[in-house]
């Protein structure tokens, strides 16, 4: 009997799956939309669409006011600051139990997974940045990045810094990478973390919304000197340049067009307002750019206006274009694709093709082949008609001498700030995206302050006061086949959807709304699975890693204002299954334990082998010591 239990254990050993000593897929979200092709898609399958209405908040961290280095000293941030706090706009990030964040003041905080205990908190001396001349005023973080064992932000001065993750020490500071920017007259601040490629730091700046006249660029910085590696322009300099398409205009969609942009010093515009796709087995990234200024009148600026409001691919370690496919020539409407883009594989009539998947104002998604920027198939139209929309994805057919002139005061939809304004996700061959019904329209105003001169704008107005059919807004979030661009299905949200990522996991698309409601659907669907109410904004997507003891969890940050709300930091919620094991009988799993590693039928037969093995040690124990007391 002492044999055979002895070979039980053995047996026992050797069967039990090594699966459980791996880390589990999907522990960690160390990427802004989860990796760098910014699908938004985690492969985690221990929270999934079996269990959602089975997770329960753990905790809620309530994120604090500026603290940080004012004039050398450390104190609470009292003094009114010159830009709304619209709260958390950053996914939050996983990384070996720490959960990551970033509020609009600047402040990056490191929080422990399991308990909300709050590790570190880094921010910049915000209390200098106004005396930078090209800092726009404006405190936001978008998107911070986990690369190479370092914490990445863009502070809103324009500096970069690389943070120790246990620590939030500072271990590489790139200052002032908006200073002094040749041929720009306008301002700029950042907002998205850059992007690691081999030893290049890539990054860009946010504009002004398009109207503060800035020159839009993406730059490269060498990780241990600092020192610039190249720039790329998206527009000329202020005062024009007549040759500024002859290098790369053969590239792209547009014909040549002599002296594009005019000779004004009104140019502005074309800045990075997304997260970077990285290919690194090609080294592209791809980018969409900004409208260009569209506050002083288009007719001052005739042309396709490139590279504004298009979609570009550069080779990583020059900066030289690839291609670009312009999706509003001429744009007028503010009408460019922002947040984000994608890199994936699509299959095409049984074909995997290497895509490029945007969705933009105009309410079309693109997808594109990746090597040449040419369309896989025509852009794909969601939401409602179009009003007023000038030039939306009209290629040469564009008017390019257009004026808003005839808009003012007439309504436009989509609006500024709509359809599409939120990062998209692609899981599964599908491509989850959402827009938003919002109209707008235009006022002319006479002496506005604009690089130092009093000038006439046009400009683009929200709200009752200006349009009599005035609708507070709605969305509607899609499910778009990428073989073909055809609807798979459409769930109706009541409210706004408006910088919020869509992501999705374990069969689960998670998508929020501007007034705090996280909406929870089937992928396969689009039925609603669960909803949360935190009545603040949803500006940022929801996020899913592990604890450091390897319990999945569920990451929610809201709060903020939205156009017409109330100032708040926000807050970052956490979700957690029960302990025990979960049941999940459409997925063929078996059973998971309470960490998430799966019980399959092997470590059924294993767990069943080592009860007999116990018992068979009990009984033999039992009987020694009863043929011990017999022999006495």
């Amino acid at each position: 009997m002492k044999v055979l239990s002895l070979g039980l254990l053995i047996l026992l050993l050797t069967i039990i799956p090594g699966a459980s000593s791996q880390p589990l897929e999907g522990s960690s979200w160390l990427h802004p939309a989860y990796d760098q092709s910014n699908s938004g898609f985690s492969p985690q399958t221990v929270i999934n669409r079996n269990n959602i209405n089975s997770l329960e908040l753990k905790w809620i961290f309530q994120v604090p006011g500026f603290f940080g280095e004012i004039a050398g000293e450390a104190e609470e941030f009292g003094f009114e600051i010159p830009h709304v706090p619209t709260g958390l706009q950053t996914v939050p990030l996983i990384v070996n139990g720490i959960v990551y964040i970033a509020s609009d003041f600047n402040s990056v905080f490191a929080i422990r997974a399991g308990t909300k205990e709050l590790i570190w908190r880094f921010t910049p001396p915000i209390g200098t940045f106004g005396e930078k001349p090209w800092w726009n005023r404006v405190f936001a973080q978008h998107a911070i990045d986990y690369q190479e064992g370092k914490i990445w932000m863009l502070a809103s001065d324009c500096t970069i810094y690389g943070l120790e993750p246990s620590s939030g020490e500072v271990l590489v500071t790139i200052p002032d990478t908006c200073k002094d920017i040749p041929g720009n007259t306008g301002v700029y601040f950042g907002s998205f973390a850059p992007l690691l490629y081999e030893n290049l730091l890539i990054t860009r700046p946010s504009g002004g919304a398009a109207s503060t006249g800035e020159r839009g660029f993406i730059a490269a910085y060498d990780a241990d000197s600092g020192d610039l590696v190249w720039r790329f322009y998206t527009i000329p300099p202020t005062g024009g340049d007549l040759e500024w398409d002859s290098h790369d205009g053969n590239k792209g969609n547009i014909n040549p067009f002599p002296g594009d942009w005019g000779e004004s010093d009104f140019i502005g515009g074309g800045s990075v307002w997304s997260l970077i796709a990285l290919d690194e087995e090609s080294g592209t990234i791809y980018f969409p750019t900004t409208a260009p200024l569209t506050d002083i009148d288009a007719a001052l600026r005739p042309g396709p206006n490139l590279y504004t409001s298009s979609i570009i691919a550069l080779d990583a370690s020059t900066g030289e274009m690839k291609w670009y496919h312009s999706i509003v020539p001429h744009d007028i409407n503010f009408h460019e694709s922002r947040w984000s883009i994608i890199l994936a594989d699509v299959n095409i009539q049984g074909l995997m093709r290497k895509a490029v998947i945007a969705g933009a104002k105009t309410n079309f998604v693109y997808v594109l082949d990746a090597e040449t920027g040419d369309p896989l198939y025509e852009p794909v139209r969601i939401g409602p008609p179009s009003v007023n929309a000038i030039n939306d994805n009209a290629g040469n057919d564009a008017d390019f001498f257009a004026s808003a002139r005839p808009l003012v005061r007439k309504q436009v939809c989509p609006g500024f700030t709509g359809g599409i304004d939120a990062a998209p996700a692609f899981a599964h061959q599908t491509i989850y995206v959402v827009t938003q019904t919002f109209c707008t329209s235009f006022i002319e105003e006479d002496g506005h302050p604009y690089k130092g001169r009093l000038v006439e704008i046009i400009h683009h107005v929200a709200g009752p006061g200006f349009l009599d059919s005035f609708h507070p807004g709605n969305s509607s979030l899609f499910a778009i086949d990428a073989s073909n661009g055809r609807i798979k299905w459409v769930f109706e949200i009541p409210d706004r959807q408006q910088y919020g990522a869509v992501t999705t996991s374990g069969g689960i698309v998670f998508v929020p709304s501007r007034t705090g409601v996280v909406y929870a659907l089937d992928e396969e669907n689009g039925e609603l699975l669960r909803k949360w109410d935190f009545g603040g904004l949803g500006g940022a997507g929801v996020s899913i890693g592990a604890t450091a003891r390897g319990e999945m969890m569920l990451f929610i940050a809201s709060g903020g204002a939205g156009e017409f709300g109330t100032r708040t930091t926000g807050i970052l919620a956490a979700f957690g299954l029960g302990s025990g094991s979960i049941r999940i009988p459409s997925e063929g799993n078996g059973t998971i334990d309470a960490n998430g590693q799966p019980i399959g039928v092997m470590s059924f037969i294993a767990f069943g082998i080592a009860g007999i093995a116990v018992v068979l040690a009990v009984v033999i124990t039992y009987r020694r010591r009863s043929t011990r007391k017999g022999s006495h």
